[in-house]
């Protein structure tokens, strides 16, 4: 049987969606603020006839009345972010003494068959607009001469969230720290790498987790990156920190995934499916088509409007499958693949972050 190229098309670019969020903000990201809200999707209200307010859509200029927020920890913003392609120029993560990293290659393959993805053009853009705003801090280190390479023997690196304290994406110089970023009702960040060094400018952190949450189409995608490790070159810069030839590397865990989609076809975002009343997957099955356990009726939903949610309850017997063909990381030891081995490209330069525990 000649396989539905049309269909393959779909289902990989589906994977785009959920692993371009996924690496979007598996470092973090300026969304992550609960109190965002969504898309305006109620109908459209009738011509206002009352005395014109203030513009409260304009995006906001610079807070003139509050001093910024300063910080006595040095700090970063990542202001370029890239998923490496080629599969084997990641860590070794299984021991075989080979690079890994699926995720590149996963893109590669889609990039290929739809001819019209490019994650890394994604990721640029998210920067440059500010929806993507990832931070490190380096607390405890000291502060070197402007331009030198920083030194420490040991010292906790936080990778946070951030939100751009004036909310205009082309000025980087001061942000705060987004709510997410820290275990709930301790100063602990949810991703902090202990006993890292930095040896003549040379960062080496982790290995160690990711573990962040952000709101993505207001359902909460929970991230876990395993095995996940931070390197490059750090010097003082006039804001900060600058970070060059930055790796991250690490395992992504395909309940990141299947967690989201869970929760993303009960959700208002997809009330078009019927007989949908409990999990559309069952993660006990594995990367599996017998894992979709729920077959939902998607007859109401509006193709340009649901796509997505169409496409996972229609095809969700052909995406698990493909996310399964891509796994290569063992994180349980149950013998089977259940995470996605990965490298990313980063730069950053010195900010100010307000809000860290002192």
């Amino acid at each position: 049987m000649c396989p539905d190229y049309t269909l393959l098309k779909r289902t990989l670019t589906a994977l785009v969606l959920l692993t371009t969020v996924l690496t979007l903000f598996a470092c973090g990201g300026s969304t992550d603020d609960p109190t965002a809200p969504g898309p305006d999707t109620t109908t459209p209200p009738g011509p206002d006839t009352t005395p014109p307010g203030p513009d409260t859509t304009t995006p906001p200029g610079p807070d003139t009345t509050t001093p910024p927020p300063t910080s006595s920890t040095l700090g970063s913003v990542i202001y370029e972010l890239a998923i490496e392609l080629d599969v084997n120029a990641g860590d070794d993560l299984d021991g075989d003494g080979e690079g890994d990293n699926a995720l590149g290659g996963m893109f590669t393959n889609i990039e290929t068959l739809t001819g019209s993805v490019n994650v890394n053009v994604a990721l640029a853009n998210n920067i440059a607009s500010g929806i993507l705003a990832v931070g490190l801090a380096w607390p405890g280190v000291e502060e070197p001469a402007l331009g030198s390479p920083l030194s420490s023997a040991g010292f906790s690196l936080y990778v946070l969230n951030l939100v751009d304290f004036d909310g205009d994406p082309a000025t980087t110089d001061v942000y705060k720290v987004g709510p997410g970023s820290f275990v709930e009702g301790t100063n602990i960040p949810k991703t902090l790498y202990p006993g890292a060094t930095i040896t003549n400018g040379a960062l080496a952190a982790g290995p160690g987790s990711f573990n962040l949450g952000f709101p993505y189409y207001d359902v909460t995608m929970k991230v876990v990156m395993g095995k996940a490790s931070v390197t490059g070159m750090a010097t003082k810069d006039e804001a900060g920190v600058a970070l060059s030839n930055g790796r991250l590397t690490g395992a992504v865990a395909s309940s990141s995934f299947l967690d989201w989609i869970n929760a993303y076809v009960v959700s208002d975002w997809c009330s078009c499916l019927k007989d949908m009343h409990g999990d559309l997957i069952d993660k006990t099955q594995g990367l599996t088509a017998e894992a979709c356990i729920a077959t939902p009726d998607s007859s109401a939903c509006d193709e340009d409007e649901d796509g997505v949610c169409i496409l996972f309850a229609n095809q969700c017997t052909l995406i698990m499958p493909v996310m399964g063909a891509f796994a290569d990381i063992d994180t349980d030891a149950d013998g089977v693949p259940d995470s996605f081995s990965a490298l990313m490209h980063l730069k950053a330069k010195g900010t100010t972050i307000a809000g860290l525990p002192e």
